[in-house]
């Protein structure tokens, strides 16, 4: 990996390009689909009305449904290998969300000069006395992780489908 400049507002292009804000946008996106599936999955094993689960799970993160998703097919008889699965996706999905977060929550302060792969983001937390923290993220990291939010989105799709 190429160093990179140290972080400041000289160092940084401010106005994002096309291709900057296209992934950060799908990658939300994939996520949003994730988020809503997880749901879905949790409502249909628990045999409870979408909206119902809807109520039940309103104001959880995705995190907090992948766990409850879990523990429900692990009292499912014949899902025991699923949960195991959904486990290690929980995983993954963790690692990426890391990504997903800081676009979502974290201002976007541009892009570095020097190499416009990278995605500059100010996040509200202290780095050192009078700095705050400011992460680059490459483009291709977000890439990866709309990639396999599509791919896990596709493998779970069917089990959406009313019967």
């Amino acid at each position: 990996m190429p160093k990179l400049p140290e972080i400041s507002f000289d160092t940084i292009e401010q106005t994002l390009l096309p291709r900057h804000r296209d992934i950060m946008f799908d990658l939300i996106l994939t996520w949003a689909k994730i988020d809503g599936a997880i749901g879905a999955m949790i409502a249909s094993a628990l045999g409870l009305p979408i909206s119902d689960a809807a109520f039940l799970l309103e104001g959880w993160s995705t995190s907090a449904r992948f766990n409850e998703l879990i523990k429900t097919l692990k009292h499912v008889p014949g899902a025991e290998d699923a949960a195991k699965r959904f486990r290690r996706y929980k995983k993954t999905y963790e690692r990426f969300s890391r990504i997903r977060n800081r676009i979502a929550h974290a201002a976007c302060a541009g892009y570095l000069r020097e190499d416009p792969e990278y995605i500059v983001f100010l996040v509200f937390e202290k780095w050192a006395d009078g700095q705050m923290t400011a992460e680059s993220i490459p483009i291709d990291e977000m890439q990866a992780a709309d990639r396999w939010g599509a791919e896990f989105f596709k493998l779970i799709s069917p089990a959406l489908q009313p019967e």
